[in-house]
């Protein structure tokens, strides 16, 4: 019995002084693979982002929105997310566990359109300015950006720059009925205040 005790005493020292190869620590480490997963604002993946790392790695997402860094130091590193007909991303993420990931939305310009659209007929001026600077940015040339524009001057009282603005648009669509009824609306608003 003695013998037996002295036995498992023998084990429980043994395997109390080794230590496990994977003890399940992830917070120290040189270097670790570093995933993302880039979502646009309905949650679905956004494919073919360009994700910079510290302005030298650079990798695109996959058809799953997916992205990997293969060796990323522990610590701070600044993320730069980019995709043409989305708000660039820019944040700085602490990489402290192997096991992070890196969660990002990206907003596209038609999500932002339809912010601008339904803040403009709740007369939510404000943010409709905001809206409209943010979908300028991403694309200034964009019909739908440039006709929300016109909306918004009409919004503001500043007719005389809508009336520009839409005899600058029918030009190159002469024939659509929005423009047409648009312009019609803007010519009648500045002759009543004439």
């Amino acid at each position: 019995m003695k013998r037996n005790i002295y036995s498992l005493l023998l084990i429980i020292a043994l395997i109390s002084s080794c230590k496990s190869i994977d003890d399940g620590d992830f917070s120290h480490f040189d270097e670790a693979p570093l995933f993302g997963m880039i979502y646009d604002s309905e949650s679905s993946p956004v494919t073919g982002a360009v994700v910079v790392l510290d302005d030298k790695k650079s990798s695109q997402t996959d058809i799953n929105g997916r992205v990997l860094f293969s060796a990323v130091s522990q610590g701070d590193h600044s993320v730069v997310i980019t995709k043409e007909g989305f708000e660039d991303v820019q944040m700085v993420i602490n990489f402290s566990t192997r096991n992070q990931v890196l969660y990002s939305t990206l907003i596209s310009i038609e999500s932002i359109l339809d912010n601008l659209e339904n803040a403009l007929s709740l007369g939510k001026i404000i943010d409709a300015e905001s809206f409209l600077g943010r979908a300028s940015k991403i694309d200034s040339n964009n019909i739908r950006v440039k006709y929300l524009n016109i909306v918004f001057l009409t919004k503001t009282d500043k007719l005389e720059e809508a009336l520009k603005e839409i005899d600058f648009l029918m030009e190159s669509y002469p024939n659509d009925p929005y423009l047409i009824l648009t312009h019609t609306k803007i010519t009648g608003e500045t002759n009543d205040q004439n």
